[in-house]
């Protein structure tokens, strides 16, 4: 049975979002030291719409410093593509098909170049009728390939546009749903998704280091808690 903290997840997804605000102040990469340049990569996929968002932000020294933009020669591209800044401070770009494996290529100003490779892995539900009971342990089959130690998994219910996202536990292919996750959800029709989540601390780099995380969100399915 495997059950994950979300919290560096959590972080991770403040951090690439942090400083959402246009005129957001950014750094030129050739003027700071290369070693001490912090990568952030993020992979979304939402099955529901189709689309993959990949995500890159540089900052200086750690999660929260001094939001880069790289200047020539520096750059960075995902599975090929040069990805283009937009008003965050957030390198982007966005397909229509989900992609496992987003492989990012950042080149910084001394002509070094980083390959890191982020893993977005599929989920769904694969059974039709679901019925969560807040009083006893509930048992849901998913397609998913393997877990890897470094996953973890939720599902968002979400009524009267009203969303409450639950931790859950991952074994031999079913979702394990115990009542202490209920608690704060009240008997009634939702629509859920499951989230898969991944994340790392380990990637090439420099001095300072970096982070990725992903996530793929599953179409939604109409379940009932009683």
């Amino acid at each position: 049975m495997m059950r994950k903290r979300l919290l560096a997840i959590g972080l991770l997804a403040v951090t690439l979002l942090s400083g959402c605000n246009k005129g957001v102040t950014l750094t030129d990469s050739d003027k700071v030291d290369q070693n001490h340049i912090f990568q952030l990569y993020q992979v979304k996929y939402d099955a529901g719409s189709g689309e993959m968002t990949a995500k890159a932000v540089f900052r200086l020294d750690h999660r929260s410093g001094e939001q880069l933009r790289l200047t020539t020669p520096s750059q960075v591209t995902a599975n090929g593509k040069v990805l283009d800044l937009n008003d965050q401070g957030e390198y982007v770009y966005s397909a229509e098909k989900h992609q496992q494996t987003t492989l990012f290529v950042y080149t910084n100003n001394d002509k070094k170049q980083f390959k890191n490779s982020v893993i977005t892995n599929t989920i769904a539900f694969n059974q039709e009728n679901i019925t969560l009971n807040k009083n006893k342990t509930t048992q849901v089959t998913v397609k998913a390939e393997p877990f890897e130690e470094s996953e973890s998994v939720s599902c968002t219910l979400t009524k009267d546009g009203e969303t409450v996202e639950i931790d859950l536990d991952f074994e031999n292919g079913r979702l394990i749903v115990s009542p202490e996750v209920l608690e704060p959800v009240q008997p009634g029709s939702y629509t859920a998704r499951l989230v898969r989540k991944n994340y790392s601390q380990q990637l090439k780099a420099l001095d300072r280091g970096g982070e990725w995380e992903s996530q793929y969100v599953s179409t939604s399915k109409t379940i009932t808690v009683q």
